[in-house]
């Protein structure tokens, strides 16, 4: 499966669908000189949030759950699974990806939760990462189907070189009176190493007071 690059979307458009989680707290007061790049990026974002459904709708919006398939490039392997999101405003964060691979599953946790962040990954199945297989020796156990595992040396000069992050935005569709979108990768500097397309939204869900603990 070839991942889809998807372009034409303004950092400014990411930025806010980034304030409807995050609360649209509002930023730390500019200094003197970026007083006017701050005033017009204000103009910007507020024009950008009447688009998709203007600051009412979106202040209104306390909770969300989001529905999708997720899918994860790594090396030469492909990876997909069932992919869930719940939030709630300001600060509350948790994703979970199911993915089955052969014989084996992985199950990855992404959470926030106030000051406190995680991620979790957890194996299951027919699969063995060079763990202890109770006799005292590294790499025992069911290696099942999985690919093969490579590692790469990266020098430190290699790791300190500044890499952009991006997250791409696009197919927004009307839901409860909002744009919101429908596919969403993410990636470092040209490569695209995540997709996300959803498939449902739930708007002020209500969610389990256990939902955001780890």
């Amino acid at each position: 499966m070839a991942f889809k690059r998807v372009g034409g979307l303004s950092v400014v458009v990411a930025a806010v669908a980034v304030s409807v989680y995050a609360g649209q707290a509002p930023a730390p007061a500019p200094a003197k000189n970026n007083a006017a790049t701050a005033t017009l990026a204000q103009s910007i974002l507020s024009e950008a949030r009447k688009a998709i459904g203007g600051e009412d709708k979106l202040a209104a919006i306390k909770t969300l759950e989001i529905k999708g398939i997720a899918r994860r490039g790594a090396t030469d392997v492909n990876l997909e699974g069932d992919l869930t999101i719940s939030v709630e405003r300001p600060d509350k964060y948790l994703r979970k990806e199911a993915i089955i691979l052969g014989n084996a599953a992985i199950d990855i946790v992404e959470g926030l939760n106030g000051s406190q962040a995680w991620q979790e990954q957890k194996f299951s199945g027919n699969m063995n990462f060079g763990n202890d297989d109770g006799g005292g020796n590294r790499g025992g156990g069911n290696r099942g189907n999985q690919p093969q595992q490579t590692a790469k040396v990266v020098s430190a000069d290699e790791l300190a070189k500044p890499t952009t992050l991006r997250m791409y935005l696009s197919d927004y569709r009307v839901v409860n009176g909002i744009k919101l979108p429908h596919l969403i990768t993410r990636g470092s500097g040209d490569q695209v190493t995540e997709e996300w397309e959803i498939k449902s939204y739930k708007i002020n869900p209500n969610l389990k007071a256990d939902t955001f603990k780890k």
